[in-house]
């Protein structure tokens, strides 16, 4: 699963124009919903990067 988070529409935009392959676009992440072998991209706080 490809989570790809960003809150800006212009970033959504940008990746579909270049075919920038994710499942799920969320504005803010839930880390509960992320499992092992997921891959998250986008904007996220420090403190969810360091996990």
């Amino acid at each position: 699963m490809i989570w790809f988070v960003t809150r800006h529409l212009g970033a959504l935009d940008w990746a579909r124009q270049n075919n920038i392959a994710f499942d799920y676009h969320v504005v803010h992440l839930d880390p509960a919903n992320v499992h092992k072998d997921d891959t998250v991209i986008g904007s996220l706080p420090v403190n969810l990067t360091l996990k």
